[in-house]
């Protein structure tokens, strides 16, 4: 990846400039959380990146939880989106093969999808529950992001990710000096730190997930060990909903408020019980234990062994969220030793 240096004194002018009549989301630390927020000019003077990534996964701003979807597509704004970290870059990478690359291409996420613009930034800190690399996965961008950022004491090491974003390299190519082998080695030592960062957090945490997580959730598929997890579940579908790749979702038909016919998709969760159930009230998935196992296998082993990767990008949230205290890491964990 061919990476520019942008000095500090001209990193908010390129930055205001080429997001210039778009729509702007920002991370915004909001009484000790980061979230998204509408930017404008001001987040840039002075520029304070989120140092992880934000409390709400980047999957809403372009699948929406409630739509109707029965209607006109609504044409979307454009919009940038400054800060998104790795583990929400995979997972719309995921969403994106699921959404705009298989046999049907869904029309309100690809409009959404095609009017923004993805800068995308390395993680500096983490928080407790933060662990992609225990799934393999980097604190610093991989993959789609339109424009790739570290940002150094100096300026900032930026890099095209995809043709937008070279678009935009190219035409404010007067504001970027080529990196010298000095900033690139002082990237590579900040992500480096940030990997042990990650490595000491888990270990000062007892958290220490077995390099093949198939084979372990193989071997210890019908151990009673499900049974023990499930008990404090309490089937709130938190984790399916903050997670930045689950995408399920089911189609409600009712009457407006004008009393005219509307379909609406609705997210759905695999944690609720009445998610597996079948015309004539067969289940699959009818007891908890069975719709635990089921969400990890949706995340580990399927995905994988349709050469896919994980589907758990390490992001955390669904540790943050669960209202039974269940540890995704530590599940896998037990798992393995059981």
């Amino acid at each position: 990846m061919n990476f520019c240096f942008i000095p500090s004194e001209q990193r908010a002018s390129f930055y205001i400039n080429f997001s210039k009549d778009a729509n702007l989301l920002v991370p915004k630390l909001i009484e000790n959380h980061w979230h998204w927020t509408q930017g404008n000019e001001e987040f840039f003077s002075p520029f304070l990146p989120a140092p992880h990534r934000v409390v709400e996964s980047l999957k809403t701003l372009f699948f929406n939880p409630l739509e109707s979807v029965g209607s006109d597509i609504p044409e979307a704004k454009l919009t940038v989106i400054f800060g998104i970290k790795n583990c929400d870059l995979l997972a719309l990478k995921i969403l994106d093969s699921v959404f705009l690359e298989g046999a049907f291409v869904e029309p309100f996420y690809a409009e959404r999808r095609a009017k923004t613009i993805i800068v995308a930034d390395d993680c500096t800190s983490c928080l407790p529950s933060c662990f992609c690399v225990a799934v393999g996965h980097t604190p610093f961008p991989e993959g789609i992001a339109d424009l790739i950022v570290s940002h150094l004491p100096d300026g900032d090491l930026v890099a095209a990710g995809t043709e937008k974003g070279q678009a935009i390299l190219t035409t404010h190519a007067q504001a970027f000096q080529p990196a010298t082998p000095e900033q690139l080695k002082r990237q590579a030592d900040q992500r480096d730190a940030m990997q042990e960062l990650l490595r000491a957090s888990l270990r000062e945490q007892n958290i220490d997930l077995p390099d093949n997580l198939v084979d372990s959730l193989n071997q210890k598929w019908s151990n009673p060990v499900w049974d023990k997890i499930a008990e404090t579940c309490v089937e709130c579908g938190a984790c399916n909903f903050v997670c930045p790749s689950c995408h399920c979702f089911f189609l409600r038909h009712a009457l407006s408020a004008s009393g005219k016919p509307e379909q609406t998709r609705v997210w759905d969760a695999c944690l609720s019980e009445n998610f597996s159930r079948v015309a004539g009230g067969a289940n699959p998935n009818k007891s908890r234990q069975t719709r635990v196992r089921h969400r990890i296998e949706r995340k580990f082993i399927a995905p994988f062994e349709a050469k896919e990767g994980y589907a758990c990008t390490g992001c955390g949230r669904c540790v943050d969220a669960c209202l039974g205290q269940l540890d995704i890491r530590k599940i896998l964990q037990e798992v393995a030793d059981a």
